[in-house]
Parts: C-alpha cells; sequence; structure tokens
C-alpha cells in the first residue's frame, strides 16, 4: 500500500482495515492468512475492473514464483 492508498475499504456488511490487516464483518474479526488477506485487497482495491490472474500472481506473490493452484487456494479461503 501507498500513502494514497485508503486506509478502510467498506463493502457488502465488510470492513477491510489496510493499516492492521484485519477483515471485520458487522464488528467481528474474521480470520484470514496473509496471502487471503494480500488477494483480497488487491482484488477490492481495483473495485470496477477485472483483475486477471497473472496480475494478482505478480501482485501478490512478487518475490516468489508460485503455481496458479496458490491464487485458487487463496480464491476459495475467501
Amino acid at each position: 500500500m501507498n500513502e494514497h492508498s485508503p486506509r478502510f475499504y467498506e463493502f457488502e456488511g465488510f470492513r477491510l482495515d489496510t493499516a492492521k490487516r484485519l477483515l471485520w464483518r458487522h464488528g467481528k474479526v474474521v480470520s484470514l492468512m496473509p496471502k487471503a488477506f494480500d488477494v483480497l485487497l488487491a482484488l477490492v482495491s481495483h473495485h470496477g475492473r477485472v483483475v486477471g490472474k497473472d496480475e494478482l500472481l505478480s501482485g501478490v506473490w512478487r518475490d516468489a514464483v508460485v503455481e496458479e493452484n496458490s491464487l485458487n487456494v487463496n480464491v476459495s479461503a475467501l
């Protein structure tokens, strides 16, 4: 996240806190693994447009080579 990114995103009863890396649903914390949080943040921060799997893979796993299954597992967790 950069200095111009919002600290919070709100959608459908959820609140995503980018600074604390927490997802809230109706006032309760939703447990997410770190990469699942990163995938959700990438999707929410690009709302209104399709985010392709290659963009997600390169954005979430910047310094690692991973298989598409890693993305599938984290999207399923969401």
